[in-house]
Parts: C-alpha cells; structure tokens; sequence
C-alpha cells in the first residue's frame, strides 16, 4: 500500500474510532445509571467525570491506532487530531458546555493535546515491539 493511502486510511479510521470508542464507554456509564447529553448536560461531579473519561480513553484510541496502521509516527496524525479534536471540544466547551462550571470545560479542551500525545506514544510503542 502506498505512504500517503496509508496515512489517509490511517487517519480515516482512527478518527472514526474515537467516536466509536466514546460513544461505546459513554453507554456503559449509561448502564451505570450515569448520563449526560444535550438535554443532560455534565453539571454533577460524576458526569463530569464520566465524560472526561469516556473524550480521554476515545482520544488515545484514535491517535494509537493511526499510528499502528500507519507504521510510523507521523506529525501529520498528530497535527489531524490535535485540530479535529481542539476544534471539536473548543466549540463544545463555548456554546453547548457553556452554562457548565469553566473548569471543567477547561480541562475538557486541555485534555485534548494529553490524549493525542498518549496516543501516539502508545501506536508508537506497539509498532516498536521487537
């Protein structure tokens, strides 16, 4: 497969994945009895938490799978979710997260870069296996 099929595949389908991976971990805090939404918004301490986890573990999945199928860390994966995921949670945090507490809707967009950069670490560290 060509290098630029396979950055564009990778960075396809590990975006696609945080979704996923998200929307999965936010069902199981549902099952928990633990919601938040549009209609729900993340003003108790345990939904602030589970969301936070639920946006983390989904933006290292990503970024860690991009890296694995690309076979390389690429500062093209790493500048892709950095601006899909700041420009996402940026606009969450400024209109539908608004009338939430700012701390929270700061630790929302400065976990954004912590969770790419985990990422990568991580897809890097699985490519790197001997």
């Amino acid at each position: 497969m060509k290098k630029g099929l396979r950055y564009t595949l990778a960075i396809i389908v590990g975006l696609f994945l945080v979704f996923v991976v998200q929307m999965a971990i936010t069902k199981l805090w549902n099952l928990a009895g633990i919601y938040w939404g549009p209609n729900s918004l993340p003003f108790e301490t345990i939904q602030q938490i589970g969301m936070l986890s639920s946006a983390f573990i989904a933006g290292v999945v990503g970024p860690a799978i991009s890296v694995i199928i690309a076979r390389k860390k690429a500062l093209a994966i790493v500048l892709i979710f950095l601006l899909v995921g700041l420009s996402i949670d940026v606009y969450a945090s400024l209109v539908p997260l608004k009338p939430v507490a700012t701390w929270f809707r700061i630790a929302w967009v400065l976990s954004v870069p912590i969770q790419v950069y985990f990422g990568i670490i991580l897809g890097a560290r699985v490519i790197n296996k001997p």
